[in-house]
């Protein structure tokens, strides 16, 4: 935010304290000043201006509401879910209590109840896609993907461009190993961002998941091309070329993730696999020494 916007917020602040001051039970004025003092990223001087409010008016569902939001920025989660709790208990239709007590559920690791807090939102309003989103998202942490994809699936029906609905869809398929259904929806997310590069790099792993090393490696080299400081396209490149016996094009893929990031020990690792196999053995020891270096407990080298 410019410093021209801070002050001007800080302005506002000022008239609702003078709101106050002429008239220190307006709820309005306390929560008021409490979303301005969120919007400055003042959220511990929000939330002191929205429970003023409510002790005003213990039914106040916005304050309610928002003293829930301000507790969510500063990472209380606990007391968020308390404060929507509260705000869903005078209104139980504030659709935005029940979505936000979602994502503060989800961020406890709480899963199965930030599923029922979206199914509640959706519920309210059925073309609430993010909500569809997030539960797909909940229902993949706890290994439903059965039902992940069908969230994912609600929500492109809603928004057929929601790219990350689509990417975490093939995901879905890879796990419940229909691959070519996952690159399907990879394609689909390609084709809606040209640029989307961890597609690109998802397709890779799809065909290599599928035994086609050679689709694969195009696809990671589609990948690089759109970021070459991706390591996890290098690395998986070179586990393709491994797998069709072209040791010298892996060892040159390894390469270039140790490059990236020099503790990659999987890389290390895989290319003293792949020096063994041309015949390089004091080069293949080499590399093993250094992944062994990194995790002297690693049992791979």
């Amino acid at each position: 935010m410019r410093k021209i916007e801070i002050r001007k917020l800080e302005e506002e602040i000022k008239s609702y304290e003078k709101a106050i001051e002429i008239d220190p039970k307006d709820k309005h004025a306390w929560n008021d000043m409490g979303y301005v003092y969120d919007e400055i990223g003042k959220h511990k001087k929000a939330i002191e201006s929205y429970e003023k409010a409510i002790e005003i008016d213990p039914k106040y569902v916005t304050a309610w509401y928002n003293v829930g939001v301000a507790y969510q920025k500063i990472k209380n989660y606990e007391i968020a879910i308390k404060s929507y709790e509260k705000a869903i208990e005078i209104n139980p239709k504030k659709i935005g209590a029940w979505f936000n007590m979602g994502v503060a559920y989800q961020k406890i690791k709480n899963h199965e109840k930030a599923i029922k807090s979206y199914k509640k939102t959706i519920e309210i309003d059925p073309n609430f896609g993010e909500a569809w989103y997030n539960m797909g998202y909940a229902y993949d942490e706890i290994g439903m993907y059965e039902k992940a994809i069908e969230s994912y699936e609600k929500a492109i029906e809603i928004d057929p461009k929601y790219v990350k609905a689509w990417i975490n869809m093939g995901i879905d398929y890879v796990e419940i190993e229909k691959y070519k259904k996952a690159i399907e929806s990879y394609e689909k997310a390609i084709e809606i961002d040209p640029k989307y590069g961890d597609a690109w790099h998802n397709i890779g792993n799809a065909y290599r998941k599928m035994g086609k090393h050679e689709k694969a490696i195009e696809s990671y080299e589609k990948a690089i091309e759109l970021n070459p400081q991706k390591i996890s396209a290098w690395y998986n490149m070179g586990i393709a070329y491994r797998k069709i016996e072209e040791h010298k094009k892996a060892i040159e893929a390894y390469e270039k993730a140790i490059e990236i990031n020099p503790q990659k020990i999987g890389a290390w690792s895989n290319m003293g696999y792949s020096y063994d196999k041309i015949g390089k053995y004091e080069k293949a020891i080499e590399a093993y020494e250094k992944a062994i270096e990194i995790d002297p407990k690693y049992v791979y080298a």
